[in-house]
């Protein structure tokens, strides 16, 4: 209830000056406490009154880190329950999660910023690899691996090599998966 108060009191003052940026944290904070108390719906509410305020303020970067911060938090909570945020008008109707992280990339991809691509692709990577469809799992564990070797980015790299080995066994194919384990090490 204090922390609560506090953003509110912060996000008041940022108003106060117009200060768009704080505006926006504020909300994205107030969506994190409402996802502490399992308040998913206040938390998905205040998550895109973040977005609309980092978009509408060319806050672009800000506006691809909650994209993903909530499509992987849709993602991890309960597969069943974020098809409820399903966007009917999305082609093939892609679960909620896979959108954000979509329009995340898009940002990232926009502001050409490379070190964030490994981050994007190996959000959908996992998306697609619940929902089943794991040759584009791993095609985008690759890319991720890639930009990661280009950016010798080493953690990454033994990641995403990990990411690749565990679709091969969620598919039950141990043979292949050991190998990218293997190189992870």
């Amino acid at each position: 209830q204090r922390s609560r108060f506090n953003v509110i009191a912060k996000k008041s003052a940022a108003q106060k000056i117009d200060y768009k940026k704080g505006i926006g944290e504020a909300y994205k904070n107030l969506a994190t406490i409402y996802g502490y108390e399992a308040n998913g719906e206040k938390r998905v509410a205040y998550n895109l009154k973040a977005i609309r305020i980092f978009e509408e303020n060319d806050l672009k970067p800000q506006a691809a880190n909650l994209y993903g911060e909530m499509g992987y938090g849709m993602k991890r909570d309960n597969m069943e329950k974020a098809q409820y945020y399903m966007l009917k008008e999305m082609q093939g109707q892609l679960d909620s999660a896979l959108y954000f992280y979509k329009k995340g990339l898009a940002i990232v991809e926009e502001r050409k910023y490379t070190e964030g691509l490994p981050y994007s692709y190996s959000n959908l990577a996992g998306a697609y690899g619940q929902m089943g469809n794991f040759d584009l799992a791993r095609d985008y564990f690759y890319k991720a691996k890639v930009i990661r070797e280009e950016i010798n980015d080493r953690k990454g790299i033994a990641e995403n090599f990990t990411q690749i080995g565990e679709v091969y066994l969620i598919e039950g194919k141990p043979a292949e998966a050991v190998p990218f384990f293997e190189k992870s090490l």
